[in-house]
């Protein structure tokens, strides 16, 4: 005798106890410039994930601004901002380096280096000058990078019969999910791409729109970038 077909109600569930830890950090790369008593600040920033890639995209910053009097920058690097790096490169002891890390420390951000070229306009700033300048370089090259949430993610294959999908299409529009991957055919195969804590209520909802004929396939979780809520 065959084995009977599990329907969604008897598939295990997707790996939601996974353990992997969330973080902040910013969405892609980015650059903003400011003056501040003709002294130019050309701030970039991007998102790394090792040490390696922090200190290339340094490198990169000095390529990219050969001209500059200064290259500070500061960077941390794990999910708990365990790796923490940064440079005066000239300015005054902890007039760039402090400020650019602590504003990536306030805004909670991992993952990601910010880099500051200074082109010097002739007006000295002085220490607390400079502190605010650097800081504010820090911030608006945040704000042009945007800031995601590395969160644990999982991406789980379903299959529906033809006829209700629509149905749990419809149900899952307002659940914070995503379907993609979608083939038609007798039934229709999809992916939905959910936050691991949201996935038994997307699943919940997706069973009982079906009537609990939805089945579960394959399912893997990662970390996985979304939208600063």
């Amino acid at each position: 005798m065959g084995k009977k077909k599990s329907d969604g109600a008897e598939n295990p569930a997707p790996s939601t106890l996974n353990r992997i830890s969330g973080y902040r950090t910013l969405a892609r790369a980015g650059e903003a410039r400011f003056i501040e008593k003709k002294s130019e600040f050309i701030s970039h920033g991007a998102p790394v994930d090792s040490e390696g890639a922090a200190r290339a995209f340094v490198d990169m910053s000095r390529r990219a601004h050969p001209q500059a009097n200064h290259i500070c920058y500061a960077y941390r690097i794990g999910a708990d901002g365990a790796i923490q790096r940064m440079s005066d490169a000239g300015e005054p002891s902890g007039t760039a380096g402090v400020p650019i890390l602590e504003t990536i420390k306030a805004r909670g951000l991992v993952n990601c280096a910010i880099a500051v070229a200074r082109n010097f306009g002739g007006i000295l700033l002085g220490t607390g000058g400079l502190a605010r300048a650097y800081a504010r370089a820090c911030a608006i090259a945040i704000d042009a990078c945007g800031v995601c949430v590395m969160e644990p993610t999982d991406l789980i294959d379903v299959t529906v019969p033809y006829p209700l999908w629509d149905i749990v299409r419809h149900a899952l529009k307002d659940m914070p999910c995503v379907l993609s991957n979608v083939e038609y055919a007798a039934d229709v195969k999809a992916r939905i791409r959910v936050r691991s804590a949201d996935a038994p209520a997307v699943l919940a909802k997706a069973r009982d729109a079906s009537n609990a004929r939805v089945l579960i396939g394959e399912s893997r979780t990662s970390l996985e970038a979304w939208d600063e809520i």
